[in-house]
């Protein structure tokens, strides 16, 4: 005679066969039943195959060229002329909430959730945004820089094939 068991945190059950919470999905209580599981992982975190918390892996804070959306897996690349965006506010469920408190060392704090597109007058690189120097200032310099050098060329050029 074969004995059965609940299926254990991380995985689901159904007709007698236990399966692991697919990725994206975590699986915080014991007895599931679908590969929903308990949910789905929280924004800024990331979770892979039998996770147990939806905060299973926090997207790196100090990688901006990482993010991790709603139900990530994995950390997803931040695209060229993008920059990272974290969150401000992390809403904790009470199931969620218990288990962090049987749980001291989970994750809590997010890492970068989305990304944006860098605005005008500015250029991102591996996810993070850096300022460009105000358009009609660079544009003087151009101008002027421009001007020196025509005048320059100029001078030299009328001296050269002018006769004394």
């Amino acid at each position: 005679m074969t004995a059965q068991e609940i299926c254990p945190v991380g995985t689901y059950c159904q007709d007698g066969i236990q399966y692991p919470c697919p990725a994206r999905h975590y699986g915080s209580s014991k007895g599931l039943s679908s590969s929903e599981c308990s949910g789905i992982c929280k924004a800024g975190f990331y979770c892979p195959v039998a996770s147990i918390s939806g905060r299973e892996h926090t997207c790196d804070i100090t990688r901006s060229d990482r993010y991790c959306p709603e139900g990530s897996a994995r950390p997803l690349a931040t695209a060229d002329g993008f920059y990272a965006v974290t969150s401000g506010k992390q809403e904790v469920d009470v199931e969620e909430l218990q288990s962090l408190l049987l749980e001291p060392t989970a994750n809590v704090e997010p890492g970068y959730v989305s990304q944006e597109v860098c605005p005008r007058g500015s250029y991102c690189l591996n996810g993070k945004i850096f300022a460009l120097l105000s358009c009609p200032f660079v544009h003087l310099c151009v101008v002027y820089v421009c001007s020196f050098f025509l005048f320059l060329f100029l001078f030299l050029f009328l001296s050269a094939t002018t006769p004394c």
